[in-house]
């Protein structure tokens, strides 16, 4: 398996992006930590719902929008695709 650190430094949950789309971003990453500062400063991917997807079958005959994540680097070995569209 593979640990994920977020951009807080804290591991992520292992059901982290997968099981139910829905805003990880807002629960998991301290940018999005709406008790630490007015919402407007909260940038607006963290109150998008969200969920990891199989790239090759989300793309297929949709126009659903598919991004690399940069959690895990290139060379990791690690493709994990997102979709904001599929949820």
């Amino acid at each position: 398996g593979v640990t994920l650190t977020l951009r807080s430094g804290s591991c992520a949950p292992l059901n982290y992006g997968s099981n139910i789309c829905q805003p990880h971003d807002l629960v998991d990453d301290a940018t999005c930590d709406v008790s630490q500062a007015n919402n407007s400063d909260i940038p607006s991917y963290c109150f998008q719902s969200w969920c990891y997807v199989d790239a090759d079958a989300c793309v297929r005959d949709t126009d659903n929008a598919v991004y690399r994540s940069s959690y895990f680097p290139v060379d990791s070995g690690m493709d994990m695709f997102y979709s904001y569209d599929a949820c």
